[in-house]
């Protein structure tokens, strides 16, 4: 079946399931020591000369990794946002 390759599966051999892995999970980028290269939406919409809205979609689509906050603020590292306005997935 056509569709996106974004992860591997693999056999559980204790549960005799399937298991995924997005590649995100898989290969991290790197951690960034710097407050500074953590943004809000705003700041990184802003960054990436993209709309807020279309951020967040991509966000919750699973698309653009991010962190959201208990009060429902979107965080994101620079590193992502960047290979995300590449075309890449973050």
């Amino acid at each position: 079946m056509d569709g996106k390759d974004c992860g591997l599966v693999w056999i559980n051999e204790e549960h005799l399931g399937l298991e995924f892995s997005c590649n995100t999970c898989l290969e991290p980028p790197p951690v960034s020591d710097s407050l500074n290269d953590v943004m809000d939406l705003d700041e990184a919409a802003v960054a990436v000369g993209a709309r807020a809205d279309d951020l967040r979609a991509a966000a919750d689509a699973g698309q653009l990794r991010h962190r959201k906050t208990g009060g429902g603020v979107y965080l994101f590292e620079r590193g992502d946002l960047l290979a995300f306005a590449k075309g890449g997935t973050g």
